[in-house]
């Protein structure tokens, strides 16, 4: 098999055609010898290619497409990380208040309370137009030898990426002491 140099010449052993154009020129028969000849490679080289051709087109492209799609699931991720983070404060802020609001009461009045209250339909998320999360909220006072437990439970259906939801749930509790003994 021939050998290509660098400069556009091949190497080849006397062998074949090469062998018999040797002849022909030298003059010499059949013992010429075997030594290596350079004659120049007459083949060809392609253009050099210029364009893209359509594989690599669609390849560029289904990358673009995977890339693209990633970003958006990243960024609806995001967005309903931070609705629900923002849910779980204002859930917070609701079984906060009622907490307040009940020690706010003296004792006696706070031991007449009913010992479960449920209060539905309160709105989480009030200041969007129309897009409310409703939750329910879950008092319960439990009476103890020198105080009083109050334990409050907000919970909702928090949407989650996707076409889903989830039921979260925030639990706040506190003690009342009775001064009166």
């Amino acid at each position: 098999m021939p050998r290509i140099r660098g400069d556009g010449f091949r190497v080849e052993s006397k062998q074949a055609s090469v062998r018999a154009y040797d002849e022909r020129r030298s003059g010499h028969g059949e013992g010429a010898g075997n030594h290596p000849v350079v004659v120049q490679d007459r083949r060809r080289k392609k253009p050099r290619q210029t364009g893209l051709s359509l594989a690599e087109v669609l390849v560029a492209s289904l990358i673009a497409v995977i890339g693209i799609g990633a970003l958006i699931s990243a960024f609806l991720t995001g967005r309903f990380a931070a609705e629900g983070a923002k849910h779980w404060t204002e859930a917070m802020n609701v079984a906060r208040a009622r907490i307040e609001h009940l020690k706010s009461l003296p004792y006696r009045d706070l031991s007449s309370v009913p010992a479960v209250t449920t209060e539905g339909g309160l709105v989480l998320d009030q200041a969007r137009n129309g897009n409310f999360v409703p939750c329910d909220r879950v008092t319960t006072l439990t009476q103890e030898d020198d105080g009083i437990t109050i334990a409050v439970e907000v919970s909702w259906r928090e949407r989650t990426a996707g076409a889903g939801s989830a039921s979260r749930a925030w639990d706040l509790r506190t003690w009342v002491a009775h001064l009166g003994k």
